[in-house]
């Protein structure tokens, strides 16, 4: 065998052995490149609401996007609508108050936007509430149940809940020697507590109570509250 060929065949072996080591000898395989995980928000309240009255609903997302801005919306004949704006604390979470002023079933989402606030990131499923007509209760408590005549008792007027209406009143009444006589009104307070007093003249049992109404209409009476007055010290 001459050099040439000697030559050749080395070559050839070389040749081969490479080829091996590329092909035969396993590699890693690349990563797949990560994917962010999806952004999810929930919209939670409960299922019933009063009209009128403030309602709770809680927006939470996932994973938390803090500081974003939020926003809660009501289904509409004209699409989605939306009402009050916030922003997510640092666990991504916040609570708006919506209010409804009529009866009915009324569906409500959230819409989550993206740090940036330059596209939503996410909604929430719809939830619905189910608004039902506002009713009141009025109540009447008095620090004493027994004291001499002509003693001023302090008395607390709650009426719940606490939402004010154009045109309605409280009237005090005390029970006379028929039937219940009004002796002061006044309008009901935003926050929907009052104090006042009352007083007895003559000794006996002295009865009272609060009725609460709209342009002539009787929304509530409360509990009657009764005073026992004795004569004066001598």
């Amino acid at each position: 065998m001459d050099i040439a060929m000697l030559q050749g065949l080395a070559a050839t072996v070389a040749l081969g052995v490479g080829a091996f080591l590329l092909s035969g000898a396993p590699s890693a395989a690349a990563d797949p490149p990560s994917r962010a995980a999806a952004r999810t928000a929930t919209l939670t309240a409960a299922s019933t609401g009063m009209a009128y009255v403030p309602h709770n609903f809680t927006i939470a997302t996932k994973p938390a996007l803090a500081q974003a801005r939020a926003q809660v919306q009501v289904a509409t004949s004209a699409g989605w609508v939306g009402l009050k704006k916030v922003r997510l604390d640092a666990r991504g979470r916040a609570t708006v108050q919506v209010t409804y002023s009529s009866t009915g079933i009324k569906k409500y989402r959230a819409a989550v936007l993206n740090a940036s606030g330059s596209k939503v990131a996410a909604y929430s499923p719809a939830v619905s509430v189910r608004w039902k007509r506002l009713s009141y209760s009025v109540s009447l408590t008095c620090s004493k149940s027994s004291v001499p005549i002509r003693v001023d008792v302090p008395c607390t007027i709650r009426v719940t809940p606490a939402v004010r209406l154009s045109g309605m009143v409280e009237v005090i009444q005390v029970m006379g020697r028929v039937d219940w006589q009004s002796f002061d009104s006044w309008s009901v307070p935003k926050s929907g507590v009052r104090q006042t007093s009352v007083e007895g003249y003559d000794p006996g049992l002295g009865r009272y109570r609060v009725r609460l109404v709209r342009n002539g209409v009787e929304l509530a009476v409360s509990n009657v509250f009764s005073i026992s007055y004795s004569p004066p010290a001598n």
